[in-house]
């Protein structure tokens, strides 16, 4: 690979920068397809957007291509118009572009260099014959649709499809920094794996997500919600921060242990982040990689371009071999879970011994669902039920097997003759809930109908110290 040196005089070190007009990638991590890229406007009716009856989501799309003997590459400027306006306004597109960039001290002739590089991809080229994986993509906040695009050439170059769209608000183009925001591009995702699902060159069973600070975020978020998604990488997922932390922890799925497929969140070394989320990933192979030497927006192909090449900064070369080395990780991950890949399997399971940064712990076996739960209790009786319970509390002592209200069901369904059986349900789900003041109201109607008043007393006292205002306590309380 060519290099040129800048001799900075006066300071004591080099700077080293790639040629501009060069990939980020190494050449090693590309695949032997060639890549496809196509831009579709598509249409949400199910959604408005502002005053527009419908919701506009451009997808952009990498795949592995048909060869072709007339394929011209585009350039890496087609990427821009693209997600900025298409056709029309070419110029003020790349000129908004390169001011952003300059006004962080970019060089505009680096820039205009990189911005006529050829790419890896073919405009409008025909799929390759077969079925392939997919993987979702969801960007930054805020952020174009091609902020990786150099990881999407490599994934489609081996195989992959790769699905993107720009990340945008509910109902305006900027995002929302709370849950509203992060439900619409869950929703972007749900409308593109939607569209995607029938086409001929899709595989169902094998789909995947990818997402970027917001967008991993998101994306943990639509595997959460989401049954069939086979793997998930998070590059810095905003969940980690403690300034998005509280958008996260209000999403009324955000429960880490619902996660089923493998897990890769990969971090910045030395950065201030949260792996709360995935030290409680239980029941999903979790693989966490925190990695040195870089910082959140270096997992970017695009800010790596803007922020640092074109900026001469001296630590490009080291940034990106750390982001190639990053490309193939991502692509054995998925390679392991979405081609089920034995040899990348094995690497994975023993980066750990080698990579100090890397850690990787194997799920547990699966809880049953609620309804399997729910089930246990109907078919096989609560003494069955509870023994489930107390095995998986074994090894996962926060397992929660069911929602807090489903097991109150049973105190309104039961009569006093089964007031045994429900004391052990009512008991299990405090233990599951211990903040529910139902789950104590309803004891204390059990204890009354085994004519216990002193336990009963106890109870009601228990859920008014947690509800001071719980209306059926406080009127069974009167009664004593």
């Amino acid at each position: 690979m060519k290099r040129f040196i800048f001799i900075l005089i006066g300071l004591n070190f080099l700077v080293f920068a790639s040629e501009a007009g060069e990939s980020i990638l190494s050449p090693s991590v590309f695949g032997p397809h060639q890549v496809g890229y196509v831009v579709r406007n598509l249409q949400d009716a199910s959604r408005g957007f502002g005053e527009l009856p419908s919701r506009t989501i451009a997808l952009h799309l990498w795949y592995p291509a048909a060869p072709r003997a007339d394929s011209r590459p585009m350039n890496y400027q087609e990427y821009v118009w693209a997600a900025r306006g298409g056709i029309s306004g070419r110029a003020e597109i790349l000129a908004a572009y390169k001011a952003n960039a300059m006004e962080r001290d970019a060089d505009a002739k680096v820039l205009d260099a990189y911005l006529s590089r050829p790419v890896r991809a073919v405009f409008d080229a025909p799929p390759a014959a077969g079925r392939r994986p997919l993987i979702l993509y969801a960007p930054s906040i805020n952020s174009d649709p091609f902020e990786n695009a150099e990881i999407f050439e490599m994934l489609a170059s081996r195989g992959y499809v790769v699905a993107s769209a720009p990340c945008a608000g509910w109902e305006q183009p900027e995002t929302e920094r709370n849950v509203r925001g992060a439900l619409a591009q869950w929703a972007d995702l749900g409308f593109l794996l939607n569209v995607l699902w029938g086409e001929p060159f899709i595989d169902q069973e094998r789909v995947g997500v990818l997402g970027f600070s917001w967008g991993g975020m998101t994306g943990l978020e639509f595997a959460l919600s989401r049954p069939g998604i086979k793997a998930v990488a998070v590059l810095d997922g905003a969940q980690s921060m403690a300034a998005y932390r509280p958008v996260a922890e209000s999403w009324p799925l955000w429960q880490p242990r619902r996660l089923r497929p493998p897990v890769l969140t990969i971090l910045p070394q030395g950065e201030e982040r949260d792996a709360g989320f995935f030290a409680q990933t239980l029941y999903a192979d979790t693989f966490v990689w925190r990695i040195p030497g870089i910082v959140h927006r270096d997992f970017s192909s695009d800010f790596i371009i803007q922020r640092r090449r074109a900026a001469g900064d001296p630590k490009t070369p080291e940034i990106e071999r750390t982001y190639s080395a990053i490309a193939e990780g991502l692509n054995a991950f998925f390679d392991s879970r979405l081609k089920d890949d034995a040899a990348a399997r094995t690497a994975l399971a023993e980066r750990s011994a080698s990579d100090p940064g890397w850690s990787m712990r194997p799920a547990l076996p699966a809880p049953p669902s609620p309804a399997q739960f729910l089930r246990i209790i109907e078919n096989d009786g609560v003494e069955a039920a509870v023994a489930v319970f107390r095995r998986l509390r074994q090894a996962d002592p926060g397992v929660i097997l069911c929602d807090e209200p489903r097991i109150l069901e049973y105190a309104m369904l039961w009569g006093p003759e089964r007031s045994d059986d429900l004391l052990k349900l009512l008991r299990m789900n405090l233990e599951m809930f211990p903040r529910s003041a139902d789950t104590h109201f309803w004891l204390a109607q059990v204890y009354l109908a085994k004519n216990d008043k002193t336990a009963a007393l106890k109870s009601l006292e228990a859920a008014l110290a947690i509800d001071r205002n719980h209306a059926k306590a406080l009127k069974l309380k009167k009664m004593f």
